[in-house]
């Protein structure tokens, strides 16, 4: 009784331009869209099927205590989450510093630790664009994480100001 996702036929509706274009080209109404208040989203670890911590965006988490809770990170894994905050600061200017782009791999390594890359942002940006995080340009895959960290420094600081959560 759930749907999986067969590949490249969605798109992030964060991202306008897709739904725009099938309006355009008379496909609005054969448009299926998620069900945002049963969505769940899993990840396979050690054979099995793991659901992401709850109020991630991608590998972004606004819950410290869900991150805490989950059993897909180790205690190293979860410390990446837990001192991002701590380091908006530095963060922030690194972003300001550095007007080149990166890869998605090293922007996620830099905030979240290594673990988060691979066991985060790896298989869920590859279900969506289907490339490796090590070639995919952080400022193109994910504008908004690189608004958000220019702005607030850390990722968790300021998905949790867009949804209207104190900061952890």
């Amino acid at each position: 009784d759930f749907t999986v996702e067969l590949g490249p036929d969605g798109w992030m509706s964060e991202k306008p331009w897709a739904s725009q274009l099938a309006e355009e080209l008379g496909l609005a109404d054969d448009l299926v869209t998620s069900n945002d208040e049963q969505k769940k989203t899993y990840l396979l670890k050690d054979g099995g099927l793991t659901p992401l911590p709850q109020d991630m965006r991608l590998m972004v988490a606004s819950d410290l205590d869900a991150i805490r809770d989950s059993p897909l990170l180790s205690d190293a894994g979860k410390q990446g989450y837990i001192s991002e905050p701590g380091r908006a600061r530095e963060l922030r200017l690194l972003a300001l510093s550095q007007p080149e782009d990166i890869s998605v791999g090293e922007f996620v390594r830099r905030h979240f630790g290594e673990e988060a890359t691979r066991t985060f942002a790896a298989p869920l940006l590859a279900g969506i664009f289907g490339g490796d995080v090590e070639r995919l340009s952080a400022h193109a895959i994910l504008p908004q994480f690189c608004a958000w960290e220019k702005e607030y420094g850390s990722l968790v600081h300021a998905l949790q100001s867009t949804l209207g959560k104190q900061p952890s």
